[in-house]
């Protein structure tokens, strides 16, 4: 029984290819059964097979098991002077030792002893003794050795010549062999010939159903990757995957292999929606059909883990990375290479996430055990170092890194030459550490020809390429040479926004809010930049303008676009797909509501599932999706939305490069006939959190008549603004993170009446049509008057609100007049179960009761403190110690919602089985369809509130019901006298009715109210538009 092959992994810089080496044994799948069977058996010859075949069903699992019955076979075979199982014995020994033990001094023996014992007893011209040195050979090459496994493979190639013809294929797997020797050796066009003739012989020698030559084609695709030829790759990788399909099968580990090293490929081209769909098919089948404590199973953890790295999913990788660490530690050890692969690939990820210590101490484990058992010429040696090098310039460890990283960027010339995308990487590294040590000649000359290798074999699309365009743009910036930068971070940029929207195809909205921070930085240093630049090159704000509206709210265009596309595709699998997608949401809210104890389901499975649901949605999605064309929008178009006396203003913020923890905000103005948009600074965060700060506490300190605070805050954020919009009239705004929990209307007390000022999610909006008019069939939903407790409720969390009653009851009196279809619910109607099951019909929601926003438990705490009475009234948003399912949530959209009849029942209980329970949350809010419905009133405390997430805007309420579909939304940002409440909305409605005009009912509502009461009263209502 010899073995025809013998699995060996290329490890490329990251990402993990698979050879195909000839002439070694190949393992079989034995049942257990076969152990009980030896151990009865009385027949030597019987039990010498049955050993060697329990030994090989061993390996995969227990190597040092295996090894056991090895040995045992090998005594056997020598007192039956089986000359041809002892060698099958020691070959399969050698077997284990260096593929599953990475002891290669006991391998060495082995192999020595196969070759000896064939040349002593039938000479050298005969297959075994080809087949016991080609084994050698490539035991020599996987420690470094490659003179020496040259030499023998050569030997070999001579004898298969003369033994067994040109065109055998034992001929064709030692050319196959050398081929591989010369692709690691950077003797690439040697390898090419080589692989190329070893698959023309066996296209000759053996048919299409042979799995032989799909390893020959596998093999020929591995090297036109490492050599960086991806197009060539993909063709052969493409060819392989179809004959292992055609002839193993789709449950197969060697299609699943080949599923692998396409992904890899994929990954290495920076096509990562191809990298992910292709590791999925790979990682289901390695599952289930080898285990998942099978080494493959670990292999293709580490490649998917390190995609995720890539794509900022830190989470995801790490808990692949510790799966893929567990499994090798506890099948080889922890001296095995492929131990020391997770280690590199996960101390790499702790670089990106700034943990530099971590980082160093993995790499140094790592790059000793690489160092024993690989020498410190192979590539995998040279990796660890090099990473090693770019931690301790990091570290400001110079004096230790310049060595490494020359050494390495040396190692890898010599072994893969000067035009292979890891040589570039290496010469990125040293471009970074001369910068960042004071060298701005010498980082220019290795950054430059770091870019000019990855464009060469990358392409400038590529990940890799970006990140050399990006470094080449900050050097420039911080020498002076601000045109060259201006070049170099306008194709920044420029690549950026194309990787978003290529790989928001495939991506869940957590991944891509993962993948999109690991973009920020790109952007922020342009932003820094820009801002500097555009003294005197105005044009610049055009690209600060696109990009800021690209940007913004970029996750909820992206998710929005998703469902419209989806809902309005008429494609009916797919609709089903979503609504069981949604259904699988509303089912893991409801069991994140439910006691531990007494829950049926693990959340954790039912979130797994529902995430690759969710993928599968987004890939569909993409045939119907505007998203894409939504990312095309432009300053200009935004302008030629506006109409005279108009303007728009978007809000940006970004960190200040070189300065840590400083964040500027600026507002970017536009008028009609602009020839590029208006760049205005305006402050610093820590200026403005600290008046926002003083606000949180006592909202009269900032909103109250004549407070000195709300002037500076004027000072800060609207009058650079005024200075620019003299004579405007209206004005669209589109805030940015602090920004959002401002009231913009009441600014100075004066603007609201000086301006109408109309606050968007993002100005690109401008560029579409929002226009409602109520019909008679427009439909209604009012809720007011609402009763929190029964008479089993314990406490009284929520009290009771009298005037909500009378709002709701004026308020459907008021609609009546227009339409037919009002429906209030009041008392114990208003539950949360009559909202979701009439809610996605109506055209129009008001909802009068408490509203909650809890802040991150990480920052708060786990309790709460209560926001103290504005005087002698009652309040719309009571703030308690209970319900600990919603208030040490770790997503925002949990922490938010509002409150319907019987939420007191379990607000210190546990949620009750079956049925809702009263606390609707942004997160349910958010699966849910409401297209219809032009104008949600949330007439409830603080419904603006949330967390602030960047140019994402407010995880709250409102995102929740955008994300929904709803047009406007009215909201508060803090709480709210009742009385003062009613009045606005009476006046609001009777304004509306009158108009038809939503913005502009708001605005004269707004205007009335002022002539009336100080700001605190009604300057917490925000019209979204």
């Amino acid at each position: 029984m010899v073995k025809t092959m013998d699995v060996y992994r290329l490890f490329a810089f990251f990402i993990c290819c698979s050879f195909i080496v000839f002439d070694s044994f190949a393992q079989q799948s034995i049942p257990d059964s076969l152990r009980k069977e030896l151990e009865t058996s009385v027949d030597d010859t019987i039990r010498l097979r049955l050993m060697l075949e329990t030994g090989m069903a061993y390996e995969s699992q227990k190597p040092s098991e295996s090894l056991v019955y090895y040995r045992k076979a090998l005594l056997l075979s020598r007192e039956l002077k089986d000359t041809f199982n002892e060698m099958q014995s020691l070959t399969n020994m050698g077997y284990v030792y260096k593929n599953l033990l990475s002891r290669y001094d006991s391998a060495e023996v082995c192999y020595q002893t196969v070759v000896e014992i064939a040349q002593e007893r039938m000479g050298k011209m005969n297959n075994e003794y080809t087949a016991g040195l080609s084994n050698l050979a490539s035991l020599k090459e996987t420690r470094g050795d490659y003179s020496k496994a040259e030499k023998m493979y050569l030997e070999v190639l001579g004898i298969r010549k003369e033994l067994n013809g040109e065109l055998s294929t034992q001929y064709a797997g030692t050319i196959n062999n050398l081929a591989a020797l010369y692709n690691h050796m950077g003797r690439y066009d040697e390898a090419e010939d080589y692989f190329l003739k070893a698959l023309k012989i066996w296209r000759v020698a053996v048919p299409e159903t042979d799995f032989r030559l799909g390893n020959a084609i596998n093999n020929l695709g591995v090297f036109y990757k490492t050599a960086g030829n991806y197009q060539e790759a993909e063709k052969y990788y493409s060819e392989a995957i179809r004959l292992k399909k055609k002839v193993l099968g789709e449950r197969h580990p060697e299609y699943s292999m080949a599923l692998s090293n396409m992904a890899g490929l994929y990954f290495a081209t920076g096509n990562y929606p191809a990298a992910e769909h292709y590791y999925s098919m790979a990682y289901n089948i390695t599952r289930e059909v080898l285990g998942e404590k099978h080494p493959d199973y670990a292999l293709i953890l580490n490649n998917i883990a390190t995609l995720y790295n890539r794509m900022g999913n830190y989470p995801m990788a790490e808990k692949y990375y510790n799966e893929a660490r567990d499994i090798y530690r506890e099948l080889f050890g922890k001296a095995h290479p492929r131990y020391a692969s997770v280690l590199n690939n996960y101390a790499s990820m702790l670089e990106r996430a700034g943990k530099y210590k971590e980082a160093e101490k993995l790499l140094l484990e790592a790059l000793a055990i690489r160092k024993e058992s690989l020498g410190e010429n192979h590539t995998d040696y040279l990796t660890t170092m090099a990473i090693l090098g770019w931690i301790y310039t990091l570290s400001g460890r110079y004096d230790l890194a310049e060595p490494m990283l020359i050494d390495a960027a040396n190692g890898f010339k010599i072994t893969l030459g000067s035009r292979h995308p890891d040589y570039a990487r290496i010469l990125n590294y040293l471009g970074g550490m001369y910068k960042r040590s004071g060298d701005a000649v010498k980082a220019e000359k290795y950054y430059m020809e770091s870019l000019r290798i990855r464009k060469e074999i990358l392409g400038n699309l590529h990940p890799d390429y970006a990140v050399s365009v990006h470094n080449l743009a900050r050097l420039y910036a911080e020498t002076g040479k601000e045109d060259s930068a201006s070049v170099y971070f306008t194709e920044s940029i420029n690549i950026a926004n194309y990787s978003i929207v290529k790989n928001f195809t495939f991506l869940t909205e957590k991944e891509k809010e993962m993948y999109f921070e690991s973009k920020k930085p790109v952007f922020d240093d342009f932003y820094s930049f820009a801002f500097r630049y555009s003294s005197g090159h105005s044009d610049i704000t055009d690209k600060i303008y696109n990009t800021a509206i690209r940007n913004k709210g970029l996750l909820l265009k992206s998710s929005t676009a998703m469902r419209n596309a989806i809902l309005e595709s008429g494609d009916t699998v797919i609709a089903g797909q979503y609504k069981q997608w949604v259904e699988l949401r509303k089912e893991i809210d409801r069991l994140n509501k439910t006691e531990i104890s007494k829950r049926k389901k693990d959340p954790a499975f039912l979130e797994e599932r529902a995430r690759e649901m969710e993928k599968e949605l987004v890939r569909s999605s993409q045939l119907f999706s505007d998203f894409e064309r939504m990312q095309q929008v432009t300053w200009r178009d935004v302008m030629q939305g506006l109409q005279p006396g108009e303007a728009a203003v978007e809000f940006i913020d970004f960190h200040v490069s070189g300065k840590k923890d400083s964040v500027l905000y600026c507002a970017l103005v536009i008028k009609p006939g602009a020839e590029h948009p208006l760049l205005i600074p305006l402050c610093y965060e820590t200026d403005l959190a600290a008046l926002l700060t003083a606000a949180e506490k006592k909202s009269r300190v900032l909103y109250g008549k004549n407070s000195p605070k709300a002037r500076q805050l004027y000072q800060l954020v609207w009058e650079p603004v005024e200075r620019v919009t003299e004579g405007v009239k209206t004005v669209y705004i589109s805030p940015s993170g602090w920004l959002h929990k401002i009231s913009f209307p009441d600014q100075d007390t004066y603007l609201c009446d000086m301006k109408d000022i109309r606050v968007q999610t993002c100005t690109a909006q401008l560029t579409g049509s929002s226009d409602f008019r109520f019909g008679k069939e427009t439909s209604a939903m009012i809720f007011g008057g609402l009763k929190y407790s029964s008479p089993s409720s314990r406490e009284e969390m929520w009290t009771y609100l009298e005037g909500t009653r009378t709002e709701a009851m004026m308020i459907e009196k008021m609609l009546r007049k227009k339409i037919r279809n009002v429906y209030l619910y009041t008392d114990t109607a208003g539950t949360e179960a009559h909202f979701k099951k009439k809610a996605e019909e109506s055209n129009w929601l008001h909802i009068s009761t408490h509203g909650f926003f809890f802040p991150d438990p990480m920052l708060a705490g786990n309790t709460l403190e209560i926001q103290p009475e504005e005087g002698n009234v009652t309040f719309r948003g009571m703030r308690g110690y209970g319900l600990w399912q919603f208030v040490n949530n770790n997503n925002p959209l949990m922490r938010s919602g509002i409150v319907f009849s019987g939420a007191n029942e379990v607000w210190n209980d546990e949620a009750i089985i079956g049925r809702e329970d009263g606390m609707l949350t942004a997160d349910e809010v958010a699966v849910m369809n409401l297209r219809k419905c032009e104008l949600v009133v949330l007439s409830a405390c603080e419904t603006g509130l949330g967390e602030i997430r960047g140019s994402e805007g407010v995880y709250g309420l409102q995102r929740a019901f955008k994300m929904a579909g709803v047009k406007y939304i009215i909201m508060s940002l803090w709480q709210i006298p009742d009385k003062e409440t009613v009045e606005f909305m009476e006046i609001f409605y009777k304004k509306f009715l009158k108009t038809n005009d939503i913005r502009k009912a708001f605005s004269e509502t707004q205007k009335v109210m002022r002539g009336e009461y100080d700001p605190f009263y009604w300057g917490a209502f925000v019209l979204v538009e």
